[in-house]
C-alpha cells in the first residue's frame, strides 16, 4: 500500500526474509519512503513489522494517532490487526486492542 504523507511517498510491502530489529516468523511487511519513487535507489527503509500482509493507513498530522490496518483472511493466517503511530518518520508502532464484541477482541486465542 503505498500513501503521500509530509512530502515523502510511504511504502508498506512484503518482505521476505526480514530486514531490521523485527523479532519473530511473521515479520514481512516493511514500511520504506522516497521523495522520488521512480528512482529505485531513492527508498529508505523506516522499519519492518511483525504484521501479515500490508498496512492500510488513516494518517493525521505528525504528533496525533495515525492508525494502519493489516492482515488477511480467510488464509492463511486469518485475521486483522490495528495498530497506531504518532510519528510515521520513526518507524515506531503500537498495537491497538480492538473488539468485534463480547469476547472476541484481537487478544483472544
Amino acid at each position: 500500500r503505498a500513501l503521500h504523507y509530509e512530502g515523502y511517498y510511504w511504502l508498506f510491502y512484503y518482505r521476505s526474509p526480514s530486514v531490521g530489529g523485527c523479532v519473530g516468523d511473521q515479520c514481512t511487511v516493511q514500511l520504506s519512503r522516497s521523495k522520488a519513487p521512480l528512482s529505485a535507489s531513492s527508498w529508505e527503509r523506516v522499519g519492518t513489522y511483525p504484521w501479515h500482509r500490508n498496512g492500510c493507513c488513516i494518517m493525521k498530522p505528525r504528533g496525533e494517532r495515525s492508525y494502519c490496518i493489516w492482515g488477511e483472511g480467510p488464509g492463511p493466517l486469518p485475521g486483522l490487526g490495528i495498530a497506531y503511530t504518532t510519528d510515521l518518520s520513526s518507524g515506531v508502532f503500537t498495537q491497538t486492542r480492538w473488539s468485534l464484541g463480547n469476547s472476541l477482541d484481537n487478544a483472544s486465542s
